[in-house]
């Protein structure tokens, strides 16, 4: 499940390094 408030300082980061698809990656790799 995403974190809505994990996401909050993190998604302007992962949108910037790799996009949404990538922080899917991201997330399941983290």
């Amino acid at each position: 499940m995403i974190d809505k408030n994990f996401w909050q300082g993190k998604r302007v980061f992962v949108t910037g390094h790799t996009g949404f698809k990538g922080s899917w990656a991201f997330a399941m790799a983290d």
